[in-house]
């Protein structure tokens, strides 16, 4: 958007190399002057953002170090620099080492990642399409899940998590197909 003018310019796949490889966008991370934009069953490509240009793609299945499912639903940036992709075959910790994908253990590899998002103690939390929320502390062990449990109002509203945040207080709040869950700390 170009906030002078009040136009936008738009992005679309035109079977050019450097285009994206497909119209349907779910996640987006800007990183530096990189823009990693996550597509619907078409992998991940890596847009320039001051030329516009594709210069990177990765796709599912493509050998050790990639990612199981071409739909990418969600990416994060944590705080120590590392990104996550939540897709619908697994969590990944991208290795820029190896320029690979690393499955991140501590999440079931056979769940749709929805959300992402690591909190100020360093715990990270992910939301999934139909599995509750799962939550992770490499630097203490402790890791878990929580699911929606009919009739139990202090459980979350809905297996499908949209989002999450995390408020000034630390409180995390999730949004759900069910409506708005807080986790107090």
């Amino acid at each position: 958007f170009d906030s002078q003018a009040r136009t936008f310019t738009c992005f679309k796949p035109d079977g050019n190399k450097a285009g994206l490889s497909y119209y349907n966008i779910h996640g987006l991370l800007a990183t530096g002057d990189e823009l990693c934009v996550g597509t619907f069953e078409h992998g991940l490509d890596v847009l320039d953002i001051n030329t516009g240009n594709v210069i990177r793609r990765y796709s599912a299945n493509t050998g050790e170090g990639s990612f199981k499912s071409n739909f990418i639903y969600s990416i994060h940036q944590t705080r120590s620099g590392e990104i996550l992709l939540g897709t619908s075959q697994g969590l990944y910790r991208y290795d820029r080492e190896n320029d690979a994908f690393v499955v991140l253990q501590d999440f079931p590899i056979e769940l749709h990642y929805t959300a992402i998002l690591e909190d100020h103690t360093g715990t990270i939390w992910a939301g999934t399409y139909r599995d509750g929320v799962y939550f992770s502390d490499e630097e203490t062990g402790v890791k878990g899940y929580f699911k929606h449990e009919p009739g139990n109002v202090q459980r979350l509203n809905s297996n499908t998590v949209n989002d999450i945040f995390e408020d000034s207080a630390h409180n995390l709040w999730f949004t759900t197909d069910g409506g708005l869950s807080r986790f107090y700390r």
